[in-house]
């Protein structure tokens, strides 16, 4: 049980930086500050945004994979999103940097592409989480 509640404190607290990045933090930085040094601060952001991401979720599910006490159909979610989370860290964050300055028209579309996984990301937590939180309901009121 305390495996799970790691599991859970450590899916929502990147569901939260996910979110408070996602819909608070870039849109305002994006709205007053001027888009090439919004931008800056963006690119230094990622790297950890990402990292702690990979990590969050590689614990809870190591810690939900441990002892094989759950579900295939959350490890599958959590091991989606870590998926997901690596792809966006190894291959197209670095690759959208270097097309950035030679071609805008193919770092848009990367762009998008990460958003559309970050945003399937947040789905899948989102569910995870609640996942576990209806789990331990039913662990409560079954005894």
């Amino acid at each position: 049980m305390i495996k799970e509640k790691l599991a859970l404190a450590l899916i929502s607290f990147y569901l939260g930086i996910q979110a408070l990045f996602s819909f608070l933090i870039a849109p305002i930085l994006f709205s007053t500050v001027e888009r090439s040094q919004a931008s800056l601060v963006v690119e230094k952001f990622f790297p950890f945004y990402f990292a702690i991401g990979i990590l969050a979720v590689g614990v809870s599910l190591f810690l939900l994979w441990w002892k094989n006490k759950a579900s295939k159909f959350l490890l599958s979610m959590l091991g989606l999103t870590f998926l997901l989370l690596v792809v966006q860290e190894v291959f197209i964050y670095p690759y959208a940097l270097e097309l950035k300055t030679q071609n805008m028209g193919m770092f848009k579309k990367l762009h998008t592409l990460s958003m559309v996984f970050n945003f399937i990301e947040m789905l899948l937590l989102l569910v995870s989480a609640v996942y576990l939180i209806l789990k331990k309901e039913k662990h409560i009121y079954s005894e």
